[in-house]
């Protein structure tokens, strides 16, 4: 979430940052946002990045790239505010 509206942020080992969301705030009464990626496959390979809100698209983009490697277990993904 950023200002009340679902974003999703890309860090990609801290060399390249990719960043979108929705437009609008979230009405209270919206179920839980989500996010979806459809793996292009490959190590290391990208694909398309979807936020959805109450089942609807709201936001999308393309992740060029992913980490090919593996973290340990207390570096894998963090999900919050920024």
């Amino acid at each position: 979430m950023m200002g009340g509206k679902p974003a999703f942020t890309y860090n990609f080992v801290g060399l390249s940052y990719l960043r979108w969301g929705h437009r609008k705030n979230l009405h209270p009464a919206s179920t839980p946002s989500r996010f979806d990626l459809a793996y292009e496959g490959g190590r290391g390979g990208g694909g398309m990045g979807t936020i959805s809100v109450d089942g609807k698209k709201t936001g999308e983009g393309r992740i060029a790239k992913t980490n090919y490697n593996t973290f340990g277990i207390d570096e894998s993904a963090d999900v919050g505010k920024i």
